[in-house]
């Protein structure tokens, strides 16, 4: 699958591609999903000349383990994601021409990992889940405090660099069902 976008006079593209394979039949199954996309810039940078200063990219992928056996269904995945983006999206209001003017570019980032395992059984009419993820993500941007140098008296070009790290674990366990009365 693919399609073509264009930006400030530049062809960008995305693909993405999926593979479902039986392993055991009717026990294991595994899919692999894999994607790709190049996103033109649209916004001029009148400072550095760039007439696509906002470019993008993105890939990411996920991998996808199902097993059935004895009544017992495990899913088991991992995924990622990465885009990175040359400049920001932020326009000069009074500027018609989707162009801003800032002396350095301010790029962005934006990276996660997750992975997770899933556990479900039906047992007497209860049915039992056992779900627990890992997340780890990371987000790096850079912005161009050249502006307020002077209000500190540092020099410049000066550049706001701001990296932010996230872990999540999360847990679940529940079980349902049990006729009138519930669990």
């Amino acid at each position: 699958e693919g399609t073509a976008v264009q930006g400030a006079g530049a062809l960008g593209y995305e693909g993405a591609a999926m593979l479902n394979l039986p392993i055991a039949r009717d026990a294991v199954a595994l899919r692999v999903v894999a994607y790709h996309s190049e996103e033109p810039g649209w916004i001029g940078n009148a400072a550095t000349g760039d007439s696509s200063s906002n470019s993008a990219r993105v890939y990411g992928g996920r991998v996808a383990l199902r097993w059935e056996t004895g009544g017992w269904q495990t899913d088991l995945a991992v995924a990622g994601q990465k885009i990175a983006t040359d400049d920001s999206q932020w326009l000069n209001q009074s500027d018609p021409q989707f162009s801003r003017s800032t002396g350095q570019p301010e790029p962005n980032h934006n990276y996660f990992k997750n992975g997770r395992l899933t556990v479900r059984k039906a047992m007497g009419g209860i049915n039992f889940l056992s779900s627990t993820s890992v997340t780890k993500q990371e987000v790096s941007r850079y912005q161009d405090a050249s502006a307020v140098s002077d209000q500190f008296s540092l020099p410049q070009p000066m550049i706001f660099d701001e990296e932010m790290y996230y872990n999540l674990f999360n847990q679940e366990l529940r079980a349902n069902g049990g006729g009138a009365e519930g669990v």
